[in-house]
């Protein structure tokens, strides 16, 4: 096994980050560093994304035992668990595959039901950047807008574009790989249940959470929680950051008395 790359910030019961698609550990470094004024906050890079490993396979199961690796590696008995988007469907996945690690699961803007291809317009953007010979960052923002017309996505995808040592840049996710899995990552996710507090976060303006679906929440999470966060599309913690940290902290306090 390898090791994911990681932060911990803080002291207390452990709070586990997971990233979405695309994104990093870095992405989460503020509503890391407010919640670990009461608990140690651990933000990790899933494989694929960030500085964790490459590898060709990306199955729910790998990330789950990816993420009982680390915690094990860490000493880490059991936690709390928020994830965002692929993070809120690998923290669903993980909770209900071993549910003794898990105090409580908070999933942000996803539910455990399958998904449309929402990202191949991102893959399309990605794709068509010729990583091996682009000269600046200028460059790849004019080829997204080509494609993207979201000025707050094409900002998120920039970070994962880094400068190479000597010279010439790269993604840091490994885009192949996430592309060949991105139709597995999508689909439903046979899950057992997980009887733990659960708080579903929903973003206003945005539809990953749908109403008609909450049946399926509620078969699979009997103990849950919605909360909607108005204003906010599918980047909650960064669209109310203030509202997002609240709702956590008075879900977390409140379940702990």
């Amino acid at each position: 096994m390898q090791l994911l790359h990681y932060k911990i910030i803080g002291e207390g019961t452990p709070i586990l980050i997971i990233h979405g698609l695309f994104g990093s550990l870095d992405n989460w470094q503020s509503i890391a560093k407010n919640l670990s004024l009461k608990h140690k906050v651990i933000t990790i890079d899933l494989r694929n994304h960030g500085r964790s490993f490459h590898h060709e396979q990306m199955s729910f199961d790998d990330l789950n035992h990816d993420i009982l690796y680390l915690l094990d590696y860490l000493k880490i008995e059991k936690t709390i668990i928020i994830g965002h988007s692929l993070g809120g469907k690998i923290g669903m996945n993980f909770a209900t595959s071993f549910p003794d690690k898990v105090f409580k699961l908070i999933v942000v803007d996803v539910a455990p039901y399958k998904y449309p291809p929402y990202h191949m317009k991102v893959f399309g953007a990605l794709l068509a950047v010729p990583i091996e010979t682009i000269d600046s960052r200028q460059e790849v923002e004019n080829i997204f807008r080509k494609h993207i017309d979201n000025e707050l996505e094409i900002q998120f995808l920039m970070k994962g574009l880094s400068r190479k040592e000597h010279g010439g840049f790269e993604w840091k996710f490994n885009l192949n790989v996430l592309y060949k899995e991105y139709l597995n990552l999508i689909q439903h996710i046979p899950l057992s249940r997980f009887n733990g507090p659960t708080l579903f976060i929903k973003g206003g303006l945005s539809d990953y959470i749908s109403i008609d679906k909450i049946q399926c929440i509620s078969e699979l999470f009997p103990n849950y929680e919605i909360e909607e966060i108005k204003n906010s599309g599918h980047w909650v913690h960064a669209d109310n950051p203030l509202i997002f940290i609240r709702v956590v902290q008075q879900f977390i306090t409140r379940l702990s008395q």
